[in-house]
């Protein structure tokens, strides 16, 4: 069985782990898999940071050069986070309430107060150690990073469709649509086509981001982007001017202006 050990926040952004990424002339991501391999294994061997690591093993695993892994090596030890062949400062991350004397004695209290009284085991450390896992394991079983995934897909779903998602920040535009209720993110989806539709026929020639569009619930804005009523048709053979032409014939025109021009001289 596994053991557990702390992972501590800001790792993955560590300047001593892009330092040795830069000494070592090695990816800053191949440091971080480096350094996180030797945690895991001054976890399992647990005597205070040492650990037990194959540089050649580790340059297979990466399909590297073994003297890439021994540069890394380095540039850690230069950097004051291996020494000895051991994390310093180990203890400084391992707090003591993750020995298995805290441990064991969390469990006892609470199979004291359990329903069962007590279930007897032939090696009661190890049970300690393997229920208080699953324990832990059981409460980091992630409910809502399950949730955010599928509420990511659905938003994915969407967001594809969006004119302008090619270049679109899509974590902004989830970051938005997180915050809207479901009866919002049904009507944002439902609406989208048509406020596409309108905004183009508005004239406009670009379409608002996707995040915009949600966090600004442009779809509530429909009414306001109904395209003008276009002309009226003109009739056939009046080229627009019908208003203008009241004369059936050349004839009636030619009386027409003769009658003006005899009323103009009385």
């Amino acid at each position: 069985m596994s053991r557990w050990f702390r992972h501590y926040a800001g790792m993955m952004r560590d300047e001593k782990l892009v330092s040795a990424a830069i000494r070592s002339k090695q990816p800053v991501e191949r440091v971080v898999w480096v350094w996180g391999a030797l945690l895991e294994s001054a976890s399992e061997v647990n005597d205070g940071g040492r650990f037990d690591f194959d540089a050649g093993e580790a340059a297979y695993f990466l399909r590297v050069d073994e003297g890439d892994i021994g540069n890394i090596l380095t540039a850690l030890g230069a950097l004051g986070r291996i020494s000895d062949g051991a994390v310093v400062r180990w203890s400084d991350r391992q707090f003591e309430s993750d020995q298995s004397k805290d441990r064991q004695k969390r469990y006892r209290e609470r199979l004291k107060t359990s329903r069962d009284g007590g279930v007897t085991s032939r090696d009661g450390d190890v049970t300690a150690q393997e229920t208080d896992t699953e324990a832990d394991s059981s409460s980091l079983r992630s409910e809502p990073i399950e949730k955010e995934t599928r509420e990511r897909g659905e938003f994915l779903d969407w967001f594809n469709s969006w004119p302008s998602a090619a270049s679109d920040d899509d974590d902004d535009a989830f970051a938005a649509w997180r915050d809207l209720s479901p009866a919002d993110r049904s009507e944002a989806v439902a609406k989208s086509a048509a406020y596409v539709d309108a905004a183009k026929g508005g004239g406009r020639t670009a379409i608002c981001s996707a995040a915009k569009y949600i966090r600004k619930r442009m779809w509530t804005r429909l009414a306001k982007l109904k395209p003008p009523d276009k002309p009226p048709t003109p009739r056939p053979d009046t080229n627009g001017l019908s208003h203008l032409q009241k004369f059936q014939s050349r004839e009636e025109y030619l009386a027409a202006e003769k009658a003006r021009a005899e009323r103009s001289f009385r």
